[in-house]
C-alpha cells in the first residue's frame, strides 16, 4: 500500500514511547517465498522446561509430566533438534536460560522450539517458586535482540492451564450432506515469525493424565511424528486440535463436576510463511544435551 494516510487505532491525545528504527538484519528467505527455509545445516534448538515440583503451597505436584518430557524429547530428537531439558527451575534460573539462549548464534539453524510444562493461569506460567508472564519467553528472540533468528520460525508450546473454567462439551450428531523473486530490502515486524501453541484456550483448565501425561502433549507428539514430512506445521496443529477435541474426555467418575469434561487447544500464529520440515542428512542429526 502506497497511500500515505496510515493511522493507529488509539486515543487521539495519546503519545506513546515509539521504538527507534532498527539496524538492518539478514534473513534466509526472499520476501515472497511461500515456505520458510529449512535447508540449514542444523534443524535447530529445542528447549524443554519441565516443572513437576513447586515451592508454592498452592501448587500441587504435576504427576505425569515426566512422560510428557520424555515424549517431547524423543519427538524433537527424531526430527533432528538439539534438545535440552530443564527440571524444576526457579524463575531466576528460567530467565538465565532464556537470556543465554537469546545470545546464541542460530545462523545455521532452521528454527527455535521452546516447550513449557507447568501450572498456569491466564497470561502467566509458574516456575518452581514464582509466576512469570508469557512475554518473558517471547521477548528475547525478536530480530533486534537475536538477529540470527530474524525471518525464522520461533515456536512455543505451552502445556499449562489458562484459568479454572471447565468445558463440558455438547453431544452432536452427523447430518447427511451431499458429497460431491529477486532480493530486496524490506521491513518486518518485531513479532513476526512467532507461533505459540497453548494446550487450552484462555480461561480454561488443561488436562493431564498422571500415567500417560497431558492430553495435548500426547496428541502433539504423535501427530508431529506421523506427519512432519507430509504437512506444514500449522496443518499438523489442526490435527492436534482435532485429536484433543474428539479423542479425549476426563474420566473422574467419583467427581461429577470434573467427569466427562473436554478440552480444545489454542494456536496463536504470527508466521509469515508455511513451515514444512525437510529431511536432514544423517550427519546433521541432533546431539542431545541434558540441562540443569
Amino acid at each position: 500500500m502506497d497511500i500515505a494516510d496510515d493511522q493507529v487505532d488509539t486515543r487521539s491525545h495519546f503519545f506513546g514511547i515509539f521504538p527507534k528504527s532498527k539496524k538492518e538484519v539478514a534473513v534466509p528467505t526472499y520476501k515472497k517465498d511461500l515456505f520458510y527455509n529449512t535447508n540449514h545445516k542444523r534443524r535447530g534448538v529445542a528447549i524443554i522446561f519441565n516443572h513437576e515440583n513447586f515451592t508454592l503451597p498452592s501448587l500441587k505436584q504435576r504427576n505425569g509430566t515426566e512422560e510428557d518430557c520424555f515424549n517431547l524429547e524423543t519427538t524433537f530428537k527424531s526430527l533432528g533438534f538439539e534438545t535440552t531439558k530443564y527440571k524444576d527451575l526457579t524463575l531466576k534460573e528460567v530467565d538465565a536460560v532464556i537470556e543465554d539462549l537469546g545470545n546464541r548464534d542460530f545462523s545455521d539453524c532452521d528454527c527455535l522450539f521452546i516447550a513449557v510444562l507447568s501450572h498456569g493461569e491466564q497470561g502467566v506460567i509458574y516456575a518452581k517458586n514464582s509466576a512469570y508472564s508469557h512475554n518473558m519467553l517471547f521477548d528475547r528472540f525478536t530480530p533486534d535482540k537475536c538477529p540470527t533468528l530474524a525471518g525464522k520460525p520461533k515456536i512455543f508450546v505451552i502445556q499449562a492451564c489458562q484459568g479454572d473454567k471447565l468445558d463440558g462439551g455438547v453431544d452432536v450428531r452427523t447430518v447427511e450432506v451431499d458429497s460431491g523473486a529477486s532480493c530486496a530490502t524490506y521491513r518486518i515486524p518485531l513479532y513476526a515469525d512467532y507461533l505459540i501453541a497453548f494446550s487450552t484456550i484462555p480461561g480454561y483448565y488443561s488436562w493431564r493424565n498422571t500415567q500417560k501425561g497431558s492430553w495435548y502433549i500426547q496428541a502433539f507428539c504423535e501427530e508431529l511424528r506421523n506427519h512432519w514430512q507430509d504437512f506444514d506445521f500449522v496443518t499438523i496443529l489442526t490435527f492436534v486440535n482435532q485429536r484433543v477435541a474428539f479423542d479425549f474426555e476426563s474420566n473422574v467418575p467419583n467427581n461429577p463436576t470434573m467427569h466427562r469434561q473436554k478440552q480444545i487447544p489454542c494456536v496463536m500464529t504470527q508466521l509469515t510463511r508455511l513451515l514444512k520440515f525437510s529431511p536432514k542428512p544423517v550427519e546433521h542429526n541432533a546431539i542431545s544435551n541434558n540441562g540443569v
